[in-house]
């Protein structure tokens, strides 16, 4: 749901713009105004359900019957909206200096970029983990089980080092 919540983001900011590379629109403001109304439902698609893949991959399951570690979820929110706030800060920021230098038209185009970017990486991510899930495993039983190239988070290391 995310890759394609930022796919559309990656579009919808070509519109916005409207991009100089893609589209010789003019800058009407029922463009603006319907690519922010189409931006501001597909934050949801994408904030909610990253905020819960931060807890998975911390192993947290939120829709367990059993009670989560409430330091361990105050930490991860913590980092979380910590990391959200600096990309509210620094969205701004860039945009600014993209359309102080430039237009809005190539700030939005460096926006549509960055999305359409991130949707690739997500892509690869997501290929790459169905080609390990899929690889036949040639280990004994006596042998390390871990296969993983990339180390993955335990809850040990989500843990807070001061309690």
């Amino acid at each position: 749901m995310m890759m394609i919540a930022y796919g559309i983001c990656g579009v919808d900011f070509v519109f916005m713009g409207p991009s100089p590379l893609f589209l010789n629109l003019p800058r009407p403001l029922w463009l603006l105004l319907l690519t922010l109304f189409i931006q501001g439902i597909l934050t949801a698609f994408v904030v909610i359900p990253s905020m819960e893949l931060a807890f998975n991959k911390c192993g947290i399951n939120i829709n367990n019957e059993q009670t989560p570690d409430a330091a361990l979820m105050a930490m991860i929110s913590g980092m979380w909206l910590s990391a959200y706030a600096v990309g509210e800060f620094l969205g701004p920021t860039i945009s600014g200096v993209v359309a102080e230098y430039a237009n809005f038209g190539w700030a939005m185009t460096v926006y549509s970029f960055m999305c359409l970017a991130f949707v690739l990486m997500m892509i690869i991510i997501k290929l790459y983990e169905c080609m390990k899930k899929n690889r036949p495993s040639h280990k004994t039983s006596g042998e390390n089980t871990q296969t993983d190239d990339i180390p993955m988070i335990t809850v040990d290391e989500c843990k807070p080092l001061l309690k």
